[in-house]
């Protein structure tokens, strides 16, 4: 089964030290681990501070192409920022899916455990067993949060289309103010000319 793995370590050196573990342990007989990174949330921010992809990989794409930098980009991006800053309080987004920890949404999930300085690894996984791949992780202390990668994918598809909706109505603001703001400069140009004929017909009445 293809998944998105998230490991999120409560001791940062740790996370170094499972990334390297896990990066020496890539392909094995029962998970084979194509992408990942290790990642740091800084002030409303994913710093990547290091990263691997399989070489197998053509142009980064797996699992459809492109999931891997897309939901790593939303998490820092403004969708992200918003989530995180609520601790998941999330907009009715994913709201198809159940609200127990097992299957809601990975942003709502992931979000609502990210801290300042937090260190994580996020990765694609194929698994024919779960336990395999947690047995490395297992010494650590972490939370874990495995979704397949198709609820992802969906996810990720669910928030670009807000993101698109959320800059269009921005613009759709943008060009109301400048309207608005153009049509009282020009109702302001109006009254001051008006003002200057009126004066200029009062010095013919004298």
């Amino acid at each position: 089964m293809e998944n998105v793995l998230t490991v999120i370590f409560n001791v940062e050196s740790e996370g170094y030290q499972a990334f390297t573990e896990v990066q020496q342990n890539l392909v094995k007989e029962l998970f084979f681990v194509p992408q990942m990174a290790l990642v740091k949330y800084e002030q409303g921010r994913l710093q990547t501070l290091d990263s691997y992809e399989s070489p197998v990989l053509e142009n980064g794409s797996v699992f459809g192409g492109g999931l891997f930098g897309s939901l790593l980009g939303i998490i820092g991006g403004p969708v992200g920022m918003m989530l995180c800053g609520t601790t998941g309080a999330v907009m009715g987004m994913a709201s198809s899916y159940a609200s127990n920890e097992a299957t809601s949404s990975l942003l709502e999930n992931v979000c609502s455990k990210l801290d300042e300085g937090t260190v994580a690894i996020v990765a694609l996984t194929q698994e024919e067993n779960e336990v395999c791949l947690d047995s490395i992780l297992q010494k650590f202390d972490t939370i874990i949060i495995r979704r397949s990668a198709l609820q992802v994918a969906e996810e990720v598809a669910e928030v670009k289309q807000m993101e698109e909706d959320m800059q269009a109505q921005l613009r759709a603001q943008l060009r109301a103010e400048k309207k608005q703001e153009f049509k009282d400069k020009m109702k302001k140009k109006q009254e001051e000319l008006k003002a200057d004929f009126e004066a200029f017909k009062a010095k013919f009445r004298k």
